[in-house]
């Protein structure tokens, strides 16, 4: 971190990160008591007056498990497709040698002949 807006994005993605943070601390807190009536879920059985803070992990749980899920997935995939098509690109034949004489890059005292 060595110019001012490298710290300015440092900075500003630590506050907004608290910000997110403290919401969500607020939130819990503020519906510490508060029981679900009934959740319907695929993987978990139906739950019948389940507190908030239960509904609310059981959720970051399955999102978390899903988006790792996802990007493994993912990842893979790519995997494949690079790794084959790594091994079907085609070989390329050898040319023929050129039967102009090679001039130096630069150009040097010799004059430029186009190939006939």
């Amino acid at each position: 971190m060595n110019t001012f807006w490298e710290k300015l994005v440092f900075g500003t993605k630590v506050t907004i990160l608290g910000i997110v943070a403290l919401c969500a601390v607020l939130l819990i807190a503020a519906n510490w008591g508060v029981s679900v009536p009934t959740i319907h879920l695929l993987v978990v059985p139906v739950l019948t007056e389940v507190s908030l803070e239960k509904v609310l992990l059981i959720d970051s749980v399955l999102s978390i498990a899903g988006w790792w899920l996802f990007w493994a997935v993912y990842r893979a995939i790519r995997r494949i497709k690079v790794a084959s098509a790594s091994r079907t690109t085609p070989i390329s034949a050898p040319t023929a040698p050129s039967s102009t004489p090679a001039t130096p890059a630069s150009g040097g005292n010799m004059p430029f002949t186009p190939p006939k």
